[in-house]
């Protein structure tokens, strides 16, 4: 009977299988490495989008802020240019109130009045000249009261004195005669213009 020794054969298919073991643990390693370095340049490059998008919507941010800014810049701009164009076009009516008066205010002057001055400020429009009697003045005050254009209106003598003028007439014996010196408040009137007559 013949006997084969197996011994040899058993050595060499347990190397070989060995052999086959560490391949595959290598490879497997390999495989392993090759992942975990794609997946860490996956987080590199998901870290690096976000880092981007978080910057891109702090630059937003900012940029929001300042047009912000500027829009409250502007709505203030925006209320003060109102409040002036109210302002002008309140003046306006106000400069056209007066400049009407001023225009109808020669009508008004009767005989024995003479302007020397009209001034208007906030307070009001205010009338200086000579009558030649109380009797004129009144006459005067009254027709300002009467007049549409100056309707509603306070009209009241603030100052009023006697003072000698020379006389007009050549036969006047004395050469001089009393006139009545006034001035008159007229209230709603607030431009500022001023106009001169004389006798």
């Amino acid at each position: 009977m013949f006997e084969v020794n197996l011994l040899p054969w058993r050595e060499y298919s347990k190397g070989r299988k060995q052999s086959n073991f560490y391949k595959i643990c290598l490879a497997f390693l390999l495989f392993g490495s090759l992942l975990g370095y794609l997946y860490s340049l996956y987080v590199d490059s998901q870290h690096g989008a976000a880092k981007a998008n978080l910057e891109k919507v702090e630059q937003d941010s900012v940029e929001l802020e300042i047009k912000l800014v500027k829009l409250k810049e502007y709505e203030q701009l925006e209320r003060e240019l109102n409040a002036k164009i109210s302002s002008l076009e309140i003046l306006e009516s106000q400069r056209y109130v007066t400049a009407s008066r001023f225009n109808i205010l020669p009508t008004l002057i009767n005989e024995g009045i003479a302007l020397e001055s009209i001034n208007s400020d906030e307070s009001g429009m205010r009338v200086s000249g000579m009558g030649l009697d109380e009797f004129s003045v009144s006459t005067f005050m009254r027709s300002l009261n009467q007049s549409a254009e100056f309707d509603g209106s306070g009209v009241e003598i603030i100052q009023q004195a006697k003072v000698a003028k020379k006389a007009v007439k050549a036969s006047d014996k004395s050469g001089t005669t009393d006139v009545l010196k006034f001035t008159l408040k007229v209230s709603g009137s607030s431009v500022d213009e001023k106009g001169e007559s004389s006798e």
